[in-house]
């Protein structure tokens, strides 16, 4: 067999592997008559592990006869994209489940209610009943996937028939199921076989008639243990005395598993027990899987041989190529096998994981790596991988396989060390980052792999690039440009990789300093780069940003059409799917909102997060970001708010960089909308700090602020803001910032009863915007502008200006149709936060804590937290005296 090491590893979808009926299946019928019950949606079969839970299931689907997804759960699957993935791949031709396939594939990592949503537009779109089974739930620990689990039941359709198999119960609510009649639980107790069903097994796995007594004493000592008596069959099929056998068999359900273990395997000819041994710790296996990792080239004779012998061996699929042992036989046998040949065992593991690698199933490659002591096959694989899974946004994946090895190991590793820091400064933890760079760069020089001196030129630019880049997320774009400018001329800068990197960085950079021009620039050679360095994640987020930068130096028109090519070409050559093509969703719905195409602008966005997920999650939490501002300016406050806390859940859980705005300035414009002037006195007192240069971000909110100061009467210091962002924005280009402060000051003149001068000031704005058609800045500024363009119009404005200001005064005025709500607004001596008073919202509609901290996506002791404090400043007992005082004070509520 060739070496992995040869072989270049294709990546690989997982397969889904379900049991099979065998032929010679005791039909249990009491029990599947209870499972077939009429009205019973949700059916929950409980016991340990031998007591043929799966069997019955199985058993009752080919009676059904419905379309069904049999997920046999493991647990890789505690992660949500993880577990719906594995729905998805396990579902039936008829019933493919196009949605929740389509949502997993635009998005590497949506949010898992967005997964669920995706599911249950599926599941109310089938004509036929469907049955949805989860084997081997107990593996299943994240509070996440409990939490859909529950909202599956709560909300899936009649036709649903949702089967749970699990050794422990699950942590979901059932109770109230249980009492309508639509919850059917099958416990150990009823899995257990009676004498009847016990002598039907034993006289089919032996060919012969069983003794009454035998068959008495032999269920009475297993206590209708299924796998109990099949193990026992096993063994009397080759005792001359089958009750002397039953005799000498008694014990727990520990003993009597270690005693058949040694009857079974040693009943075999040394070659199968040696076979079993040595196949054990394997989770899974084919006979190829188990010659190369077994080292014995008669495995496929040995396999089925022991898939005849019926030696535990559970079928994985309908071709009778992949299986499993029993868990218990694994366990027990892979335990005496690492305890009598260890160093074999550790071998073992590690032949497995070459195979696993060199099929591309890095999943099963990880994991035997990560079950040997000391691990030289686990770092080697992240040594070998993880720069290229973090090329392609495979964060998550990553993370996981560094957790399986030791903080302490890597030296000698560079590639792991640096792919380890760069985790860290995605997750924004910045200490951690620091000594893993200090390793990194000692590792360069002493390595353990062979790297040829261009390999560790490239590895020495890669980590100065991750300290860049470090640089730019704290903030410190100058000394980030410093370092970049600084790394470009090294030797290892000049792969097209770590150069479209550096590149990309600064362009990055230079944009959030509003030096457009060197953005373009950078942004233009790093595309360049990127393209011909096949790295499809950074040409396609730079081909976004590209989009951008046209549209505030040149126009609308030309990043319109600079992005809806760019689009284009990521369809023409299969990229379009690709997280990163977010950003460039994102920045078209950018440009159709500034020219009032609003549903064209909403998909865009929407587009944007279905295709970003949580793999490029800037695209995603701007385009949340861009929603909550749109829906704010047309009035939808709910929407608006809605966005917003998107963006936010997005912002604490992702670290997104905010391209344009933050969600504090958006709350804010959702309060200038609303003319809720304390909460804007207040926001415009803490953002009095008007650094320069202006970074985007800044410049939005200081903006915002020069509006909010004209509404308050400050002005003054309103026309400080709009002189200084004057001054940074014409020695930049910024044209589209220009057109917000010529509005700007014609709203300032207006409010000083200037009216000429407003109106000369708004004419020639109206001027400059006319022609791409820049409506939704004059939207946003208010009622005040509409006044001032209605006064331009009886002014006599040129015909072309003049139809321009009546389509602005056509277009949705937010003041006019926000519906005020007292979000800001409280009559308490302690105000609650704003957080509380969604808790006391969500409390009015009769939630539970549980679905409280479901809806707000924190944790149930948050929730308790909120609300203890929501008692204490409102002077309440419990939940009815609560919302009894907030309506009496005129809190937000639920009607």
């Amino acid at each position: 067999m060739e070496s992995p090491e040869t072989l270049a590893p294709e990546r690989r979808r997982k397969r889904n592997f379900v049991p099979r009926l065998k032929p010679e299946t005791i039909h249990r019928e009491r029990l599947l008559t209870t499972l077939g019950r009429r009205h019973a949606r949700i059916a929950a079969v409980l016991a340990p592990a031998g007591f043929g839970k799966t069997t019955l299931v199985l058993d009752w689907l080919k009676r059904a006869g419905c379309p069904h997804a049999w997920v046999a759960l493991g647990a890789e699957d505690n992660a949500p994209h993880a577990f719906f993935a594995h729905l998805a791949l396990a579902s039936d031709p008829e019933a493919p489940m196009a949605r929740l396939k389509h949502a997993l594939e635009a998005a590497a990592s949506l949010p898992a209610r967005a997964l669920l949503e995706a599911l249950l537009d599926d599941l109310y779109e089938q004509e036929k009943d469907v049955a949805l089974v989860f084997d081997d739930y107990h593996h299943i620990q994240a509070l996440e996937i409990h939490r859909c689990m529950a909202e599956l039941i709560e909300e899936a359709p009649p036709r649903l028939r949702l089967v749970v198999l699990s050794r422990v119960d699950p942590p979901f609510p059932l109770a109230r199921r249980r009492l309508s009649g639509e919850l059917v639980e099958i416990r150990e107790r009823d899995l257990r076989f009676t004498p009847e069903e016990a002598r039907l097994l034993l006289e089919q796995a032996l060919g012969r008639e069983v003794d009454p007594a035998t068959v008495q004493a032999l269920e009475s000592r297993t206590e209708g243990w299924a796998a109990g008596l099949q193990m026992a069959a096993i063994s009397m099929a080759g005792d001359a005395d089958p009750a002397g056998f039953v005799r000498r068999f008694s014990g727990g359900h520990t003993l009597i598993v270690d005693y058949l273990i040694e009857e079974v395997v040693r009943r075999q000819p040394a070659e199968m027990q040696e076979f079993l041994m040595r196949t054990a710790l394997l989770p899974r296996f084919n006979a190829p899987l188990c010659a190369y990792a077994a080292q014995m080239p008669e495995a496929s004779a040995l396999l089925a041989r022991a898939d005849r012998a019926n030696l535990f061996l559970v079928s994985l699929d309908d071709e009778g190529e992949w299986f499993r042992y029993h868990h218990l036989f694994a366990e027990l046998l892979a335990l005496r096998f690492r305890r009598l040949h260890p160093a074999e065992w550790e071998a073992t593991h590690e032949r497995a994981g070459r195979w696993f690698e060199q099929e591309g199933d890095l999943d099963a490659a990880f994991h035997h790596a990560a079950c040997t002591p000391h691990q030289p096959r686990l770092l080697l694989l992240l040594e070998r991988y993880s720069h290229d899974m973090l090329d392609r946004s495979e964060v998550a994946a990553l993370a996981r396989y560094v957790s399986m090895a030791p903080a302490d190991q890597g030296a000698g590793y560079p590639a792991y060390l640096s792919a380890r820091a760069w985790l860290m400064v995605l997750q924004k933890r910045y200490a951690d980052a620091a000594p893993l760079i200090a390793r990194a760069q000692q590792a360069i020089e002493n390595p353990v792999p062979a790297y040829t001196q261009a390999e560790l030129e490239g590895l020495r630019c890669n980590v100065a690039t991750l300290q860049a880049f470090a640089a730019r997320f704290q903030g410190r774009f100058e000394y980030s440009i410093r370092l970049s400018l600084e790394i470009l001329p090294s030797p290892g800068a000049q792969s097209l990789h770590n150069q479209g990197m550096l590149l990309f960085n600064l362009g990055q950079c230079y944009a959030q300093l509003g030096r457009l021009a060197e953005a373009f620039e950078a942004h233009e050679r790093a595309y360049g780069c990127n393209r011909r360095g096949g790295d499809h994640y950074l040409s396609l987020y730079g081909a976004g940003q590209l989009g951008m930068l046209i549209g505030r130096r040149d126009g609308l028109h030309h990043a319109r059409q600079y992005l809806e090519t760019a689009m284009a070409v990521a369809e023409s050559e299969g990229l379009a799917a690709y997280p990163a093509a977010g950003s460039i969703c994102f920045f078209l719905g950018v440009v159709c909102y500034l020219q009032d195409e609003l549903p064209e602008a909403e998909q865009h966005f929407r587009d944007a997060i279905e295709r970003s997920g949580l793999s490029v999650p800037d695209a995603a939490g701007n385009a949340w970001l861009a929603l909550a501002q749109l829906a704010a300016s047309c009035g939808r406050t709910d929407e608006a708010l809605d966005a917003l806390r998107q963006a936010e859940i997005l912002e604490h859980t992702s670290d997104v960089t905010f391209f344009l705005s933050t969600t504090g300035t958006e709350r804010a414009r959702l309060a200038f909308y609303q003319s809720d002037r304390d909460f804007l006195r207040r926001w415009a007192e803490e953002h009095r700090d008007l650094a320069a240069p202006f970074a985007a971000v800044s410049e939005s909110a200081a903006l915002l602020r020069a509006q909010v100061l004209i509404a308050l009467g400050d002005y003054p210091g309103a026309a400080e803001i709009l002189d200084r962002l004057h001054e940074d924005a014409h020695a930049h280009g910024r044209s589209l910032t220009l057109l917000h402060i010529q509005i700007g000051r014609a709203l300032l003149e207006a409010a000083q009863g200037r009216r000429f001068a407003a109106v000369d000031r708004l004419q020639a704005a109206l001027e400059g915007a006319a022609p791409q058609r820049l409506i939704r800045p004059f939207v946003e500024a208010g009622e005040m502008l509409r006044a001032l363009l209605l006064q331009a119009l009886n002014a006599s404005l040129p015909a072309p200006l003049a139809e321009f200001a009546r389509a602005i005064l056509g277009a949705a005025s937010p003041r006019a149709a926000a519906r005020r709500t007292p979000m800001f607004r409280q009559p308490l001596s302690r105000p609650l936060t704003e957080r509380e008073q969604e808790v006391l919202y969500h409390l009015s509609r009769g939630l539970s804590n549980p679905r409280i901290a479901d809806t707000l996506f924190v944790s149930l002791d948050t929730v308790k937290t909120h609300l203890k404090r929501v008692y204490s400043k409102l002077g309440a007992a419990g939940r009815r005296e609560a919302i009894e005082k907030a309506r009496s004070l005129g809190l937000p509520l639920a009607e």
